[in-house]
């Protein structure tokens, strides 16, 4: 247990950090005239998209969320958090004809977070989504699970973790192959 919280720290610290880093590349933006005063605190306020930038945003607060997925996975198992993240890409089609949100207080501020948090076809963030990146945040917990277990140097549990890769190696080939 103390080892989790010594674990937490850490991400909720390198997850300031990113923020902070973000914040900082908001600055030459402001100061050459590319965005204004507002939209400056409104990016800081994670309501706009930068570019070069959002890349910081989006590791601050998936390095916050770090814990909490990781207490899902103590709590729940890794199973429950794959089929999540297998549902998340099976619905990716369904996400990207998300409408774009209607103007709020004059602008796009809406469109920015969701598409920020979700995805969209209407969306300019330039980074990923926060809901896919957590994807593979679990996608890569179950190859260090498999892994893992193939060199644990117990016979019945590498075969058992090479038929798991095997299993989610043709469903991720057969998933994307149908979302082409």
């Amino acid at each position: 247990r103390g080892e989790g919280r010594t674990a937490t720290q850490r991400l909720l610290v390198r997850a300031l950090q990113c923020y902070l880093l973000y914040v900082v590349t908001l600055l030459p933006l402001l100061a050459t005239g590319q965005a204004s005063l507002m939209y400056t605190i409104r990016c800081a306020l994670m309501g706009g998209a930068t570019p070069f930038g959002d890349f910081l945003k989006f590791y601050a607060v998936a390095l916050a969320l770090a814990p909490l997925l990781l207490q899902a996975r103590r709590k729940w198992g890794l199973a429950p958090l794959i089929v999540i993240s297998i549902i998340v890409h099976m619905a990716w089609p369904w996400l990207y004809r998300i409408p774009a949100p209607p103007e709020f207080i004059g602008g796009d501020a809406l469109e920015k977070v969701i598409g920020f948090l979700v995805g969209g076809s209407f969306t300019t963030v330039g980074g990923p989504s926060l809901l896919h990146g957590m994807t593979f945040v679990v996608c890569g917990m179950l190859i260090g699970k498999l892994t893992r277990a193939a060199m644990s140097g117990d016979l019945i549990k590498a075969l058992q973790a090479r038929r798991l890769a095997t299993g989610c190696l043709i469903a991720t080939t057969l998933t994307v192959l149908a979302l082409w």
